[in-house]
């Protein structure tokens, strides 16, 4: 009777790896593709607005905005992130949760430009 010790799935662990950084890959094209829409507004509120409150605004309703100029130009793609496995409400909620992060050093960037000039 012979007993293995060795670990089976040594690949398999590489395997994983190779397939989390493509998903990454993936979501994160669909991230660029909206945030370069809800930067327009950032920039635009920026005017508008304090800087603070700009960082707020593209935190909030940035992704938002964003998708509405995704859907504009970019609708047809949702079909292959469909295909690839990614629904709507997930490519969504991500690209909403990595702009609301993205507005937390923003706004800190308000309260530095402030004590600097």
């Amino acid at each position: 009777m012979f007993i293995s010790f060795r670990r089976s799935g040594g690949m398999s662990i590489l395997k994983s790896f190779s397939k989390l950084t493509l998903e990454i890959e993936r979501m994160w094209q669909f991230y660029l593709d909206v945030t370069k829409f809800a930067l327009a507004f950032y920039v635009v509120s920026l005017i508008i607005v304090s800087p603070f409150m700009a960082a707020l605004l593209f935190g909030i309703l940035g992704t938002f905005i964003g998708l509405i100029g995704y859907n504009q130009f970019h609708k047809n793609e949702y079909y292959t992130y469909y295909n690839l496995g990614y629904t709507k409400r997930k490519l969504i909620t991500t690209a909403w949760l990595f702009n609301l992060l993205l507005s937390v050093p923003l706004m800190g960037m308000d309260g530095l430009l402030g004590i600097l000039f």
